[in-house]
């Protein structure tokens, strides 16, 4: 009964709804039509008050006209009669035209159908008052006869006539156009008056009926009124601002209500719920949870609390924790009544610290160090992977206990002995010899006191680095230190400012140092004469800046003060940025020449360089090959941040080049093997030589997640090797490769299969041994540097040039098609040793024998070549020096008898 009163009232109130809907549509329809026309006739007003200006404009455009006239005018009279009177008019054209003209584009603006006109108006008005002024110009600067000619003349009355057409064709148009608007406006009013009626008794007859629907919607509205917005402000709270999702569905899943908090986090309107069901949005897993939970409600449970991932915003997944409970409706039926919290931060939060724990875990783990930590009593609260293998245990072995308290051998370990003063606050480090199943290991191990924000120490970190290659490198160069240390060689090292930092035994016993004498504090000006001290500021160092490297002879002072004379070489050794870091000396005495020489070729001049262990470089990689990790040693070595490198790729972290040739590598990382290799990194700011390891990450599924890159650094191993080498085989006088230099070269050329095209030219100085008898070894060394500058200028930059001891030389050329190539190099060598060389205030005349042979692969290999071309030399001798012979490249036994014999 009620729902047919209802319906009938809402049928009554729909009627006259549409009674009223319709008058206040033809109201509207008039009003409209209304203010059309109002809006064109205030067009029409607008467009008439701006025209009420155009006659000060036409005034204007017949002004500028009768300015130009009377200027003309005036300017003629004037020079006709010479009277300046007549020149006012032509004053007060040039103060009044400039502003007219530049005032025509606004009228242009205005009224845009007279803008050609009014550009036209302009140029002429302004090209016939650029003619006046010219002629009053002409008459200023004395010239009256041209200025009479060009007035005589009335160049400018065509402008002017042309200008008078068209400012009279202008004035024409705005009156016209002043006109027609008039009589629209006219018009206009007259149909505004007549709609404004009709729109009145429109409006009076929609207002009527209005007020009678009005009326009879009051009286039927209020009854419902209060009850309405208290049941509505109840709903509104209760529901409608709850910030959590609540939603009435069916048994089956049929959502027929949900509040504002739901159709928001789902992206549904109220009013299109229809078809949707509670589990759209719900992850398919999940959803069959749900599913069973709820049937679990509907048979009885008092409700269901459960988590579920879901859908919402496209493809993004969220976390609600959910509560489902039965709800009857007011028939009776059951109802699922759900109410949602969106938990999607907390289980970020959750998931993203497994995967922190997780990833440091794995971390840990695959660094090949030995990590644990130490709470205050001496228990151990961490473990990895390498410490656990290690003794063989797990790591539930260890944690919680102290080392005395795993086994007899952790009880013995130097750790424990160590750990009481890092409890204690005090830092240790230490390494020891570690006894595996592998073999005997040094092992480097750190205790770092953990301190609280008060000082106190919380605990102990220790970490433990295998050193046993480093160890074997400080080995192998303290072997080489041994060499230094029992040369008879002078050798010391100062840094860029001077102070010496290293002196060989040899050196501190000619300087009358004792062997424990301290060097802090000495200066190298100290050991050598004034005149080594101005040669190595005015000549020495610009030369090792320049070259690297200086050749030459000085004096340093020896014990009493007693200058001694030196061959001197001097090597500047610069860091990563190319700026000189250090410099070596190497000093021969050569007061006794012959006896130094034959030292010179047994004996290496090297420097001491100590690397000292740096921590390792450690980054760790994703399976995408995305930086995760990097510690300060990384970022030192790459020079920047770690924001510069963490979620960047390999090939964004280190480029282009080494991302290429480190990939092969990397991809066996991340296929599960192990991989270390020792390359060059370019780019470093600090390591430009590295031993890097790639371990890879294992995940708990046994998948493999990425892997950890440990580098070391092994730049200063690598330049200090290349060093030596390259002291090891130049002779110290020339600059030139010594015999074991030569023969090295000889070696490698033969190992990449270059016998055959190799050539050797043996060289022996003619009548050298007069000018050391005479002048001196000094004039001789002289001498010989000269000659290896200019016979090193007569090779290529690939072949070799030595000085084998004494004036004894030798050239290797490589790449030789023939003999003739060879012949020909030996021939310049020959022309070239006739030639003086100056020694001092002296020219020196000497020669040379040249002995050629080609092809190492002819018979005896590279000694056999450099020993057929050393039989050359000697027939080149006896049969009159200055001269070259070259030997047979395929020699029969009777004929290298014979080569020998001569």
């Amino acid at each position: 009964m009620k729902n047919t009163e209802g319906q009938a009232r809402r049928r009554w109130f729909s009627k006259r709804l549409k009674l009223a809907a319709g008058a206040l549509a033809c109201s509207f329809v008039a009003l409209t039509f209304a203010a059309l026309l109002f809006a064109s006739q205030a067009r029409l007003v607008r467009t008439s008050a701006a025209q009420a200006n155009f006659s000060g404009w036409t005034a204007q455009l017949e002004s500028i006209l009768v300015y130009l006239v009377d200027a003309t005018s005036a300017e003629r009279a004037f020079l006709l009669t010479g009277d300046e009177r007549h020149l006012a008019p032509v004053s007060a054209a040039r103060e009044q035209l400039p502003g007219m003209l530049a005032r025509l584009p606004a009228l242009g603006a205005a009224l845009p159908q007279l803008a050609p006109s009014l550009q036209r108006i302009q140029r002429q008005a302004s090209a016939r008052w650029t003619e006046l002024e010219e002629i009053a110009r002409l008459e200023t600067s004395g010239q009256h006869a041209l200025a009479v000619q060009r007035v005589r003349a009335e160049l400018g009355d065509g402008h002017e006539a042309e200008l008078r057409t068209e400012i009279n064709a202008a004035v024409e148009a705005i009156r016209s156009d002043r006109r027609q608007t008039r009589a629209r406006l006219l018009a206009g009013s007259i149909d505004t008056q007549r709609l404004a009626q009709a729109t009145i008794g429109a409006l009076v007859l929609s207002v009527l009926l209005a007020a009678l629907q009005i009326g009879s919607l009051i009286s039927g509205q209020r009854r419902y009124e209060l009850a309405l917005a208290a049941s509505e402000q109840r709903h509104r709270t209760i529901v409608e601002e709850q910030t959590e999702f609540i939603s009435l569905s069916r048994p089956d899943g049929t959502l027929t209500y949900v509040n504002p908090a739901y159709a928001r986090f789902f992206q549904v309107p109220d009013n299109a719920l229809k078809g949707h069901s509670l589990y759209d949005w719900v992850v398919e897993t999940d959803g069959e949870l749900m599913r069973e939970r709820i049937a679990a409600v509907l048979d009885g449970a008092e409700s269901a609390l459960l988590e579920t991932r879901v859908n919402a915003g496209g493809q993004q997944k969220k976390w609600i924790a959910w509560r489902h409970r039965v709800q009857l409706d007011a028939d009776g039926v059951a109802m699922i009544h759900s109410v949602g919290r969106d938990i999607t931060k907390r289980k970020d939060l959750e998931e993203r610290l497994a995967a922190n724990e997780r990833l440091m875990r794995d971390i840990t783990d695959s660094i090949p160090v030995r990590l644990a930590y130490f709470d205050s009593e001496q228990r151990l609260q961490f473990v990895n992977r390498a410490l656990c293998e290690r003794f063989g245990k797990t790591r539930e072995d260890f944690l919680g206990r102290s080392l005395a308290g795993i086994s007899s051998e952790t009880a013995r370990s130097p750790v424990a002995e160590r750990l009481v003063p890092a409890i204690a606050g005090e830092a240790q480090r230490f390494d020891y010899d570690d006894e595996t199943a592998d073999g005997t290991r040094r092992i480097e191990t750190h205790l770092l006191p953990d301190l609280g924000p008060a000082g106190e120490v919380r605990g102990v970190f220790a970490v433990g680095m295998d050193i046993t290659h480093l160890k074997s490198v400080e080995r192998a160069l303290r072997d080489l230190t041994e060499v230094f240390d029992n040369t008879t060689d002078f050798i010391a090292q100062t840094n860029w400012r001077g102070e010496v930092q290293y002196l060989n035994p040899s050196a501190r016993h000619a300087v009358g140092l004792s062997p424990s004498a301290p060097l802090a504090g000495r200066l190298f000006t100290e050991f050598y004469t004034a005149e080594t001290n101005r040669r190595w500021l005015d000549e020495i160092v610009p030369a090792v800046k320049r070259a690297g490297v200086w050749l030459g002879e000085t004096a340093v002072l020896a014990q009493g003060q007693r200058a001694v004379p030196v061959s001197h070489m001097v090597i500047a050794h610069r860091d990563v940025h190319g700026r000189v870091a250090r410099y070596s000396s190497v000093m021969r005495d050569i007061s006794n020449e012959v006896l130094a020489r034959r030292a010179l070729g047994r004996q290496t001049a090297t420097l001491n360089a100590v690397i000292e262990a740096i921590p390792a470089m450690v980054a760790v990689w994703d399976t995408d090959m995305r930086c995760r990790l990097v510690n300060k040693a990384f970022e030192r070595w790459r020079g920047g941040n770690r924001a510069d490198f963490v979620g960047h790729s390999i090939k964004e972290t280190l480029g282009n080049v080494d991302h290429e040739r480190t990939l092969p590598y990397m991809t066996r990382a991340l296929a599960g093997e192990t991989v270390a290799y020792e390359t060059e990194y370019v780019a470093g700011s600090e390591s430009h030589h590295v031993s890097v390891t790639y371990t890879p990450l294992p995940l708990e599924d046994g998948s493999i997640g990425g892997f950890v890159g440990v580098a070391q650094d092994i730049t200063r191993h690598r330049e200090e090797n290349i060093r030596l080498l390259l002291l090891a085989e130049h002779d110290p006088l020339t600059g030139a490769m010594n015999r074991s230099g030569f023969e090295n070269y000889l070696g490698k050329k033969m190992q990449q299969g270059d016998g055959a095209s190799l050539a050797v030219l043996y060289i022996d100085l003619d009548n050298f041994k007069p000018i050391n008898d005479t002048y001196g070894h000094a004039t001789g060394d002289e001498v010989l540097r000269e000659f290896a500058t200019r016979l090193q200028s007569l090779v290529r930059p690939t072949d070799a040039v030595a000085r084998l001891g004494g004036d004894e030389f030798a050239v290797a050329l490589a790449g030789v098609r023939g003999a003739d190539n060879a012949t020909l190099v030996a021939d310049k060598i020959v022309e070239m040793a006739r030639q003086p060389i100056r020694a001092g205030e002296r020219w020196m005349n000497i020669g040379a024998s040249v002995g050629v042979a080609c092809n190492a692969e002819a018979a005896g290999g590279w000694k056999g070549l450099v020993a057929r071309a050393d039989a050359m030399v000697y027939r080149a001798k006896a049969q009159g020096r200055g001269r070259r012979e070259v030997a047979l490249e395929h020699p029969q036994p009777d004929t290298a008898g014979e080569v020998q014999a001569g």
